[in-house]
């Protein structure tokens, strides 16, 4: 999506120990992070979220930005609760204004080499 500014998919160090969304395991809760402009256009992340709240999907994280994963540029994927709807708006004097998300992935996410393919 354009309107990403940043995100990273990393486990809470500090977070309790789960074990129901993560197959009976104790595992430490994974989170998808990030910060992307607001836009409320119908196929933006903001509108996304703003519709889809609460909703287990699945995501696909490339930070290389490849379509298919390879050995020397995997993708990340997995299932994650969006999380509340962001703001919208911001100061007069910013051009663009930004959201924050944080969203609790329903278990480890998967490494995808191309491996498999």
């Amino acid at each position: 999506m354009g309107e990403l500014t940043s995100a990273v998919v990393e486990p809470d160090k500090g977070g309790t120990l789960i074990t129901s969304a993560y197959d009976g395991d104790d595992a430490e809760p994974w989170f998808l992070k990030g910060s992307a402009v607001q836009s409320s256009a119908s196929d933006s992340l903001w509108r996304f979220t703003w519709n889809h709240t609460g909703e287990v999907v699945g995501f696909t994280l490339a930070p290389n930005g490849n379509a298919d994963a390879t050995a020397d540029e995997p993708i990340l994927r997995g299932s994650l609760t969006v999380g509340p709807r962001p703001a919208l708006g911001g100061a007069a004097s910013d051009k663009t204004f930004v959201f924050d998300f944080d969203w609790q992935l329903t278990g480890p996410p998967l490494l995808d080499d191309g491996s498999d393919s």
